[in-house]
């Protein structure tokens, strides 16, 4: 009974952290997770691996942007976010909305 049985009973799992608009351009970043476990002919689950990354999602945004139509589409193609989570993004698809009407407008009440 070596450890290469528990070798084919891993697993991995993704979890996401955060979806957060990008810092300084029209981008939702989501931070996630991937951690690797092996369950022991014991039942004990052990994480033999944890690798923390983030992905960039460039999103084409502007002042009249349909922003729920928006969220749609970026929880279809991209694989790491859950159906779930499209309020979310859609909250965080409005600040960056936010965000570039207020760069747009600059010096515009002056």
């Amino acid at each position: 009974m070596g450890d290469d049985d528990g070798e084919r009973n891993s697993k991995r799992q993704l979890k996401v952290l955060s979806i957060e608009p990008a810092s300084n351009e029209c981008a939702i970043i989501v931070n996630y997770t991937i951690e690797e476990t092996v369950v022991r002919e014991t039942g004990e689950v052990v994480v033999v691996g944890k690798k923390d990354s983030k992905k960039k999602i460039r999103v084409p945004i502007g002042e009249h942007s349909n922003i729920q139509r928006l969220a749609e589409q970026v929880v279809q193609k991209c694989k790491l976010i859950n159906a779930s989570k499209q309020p979310l993004v859609e909250k965080v698809l409005a600040a960056l909305q936010q965000r570039q009407f207020e760069e747009d407008h600059k010096g515009d009440g002056d």
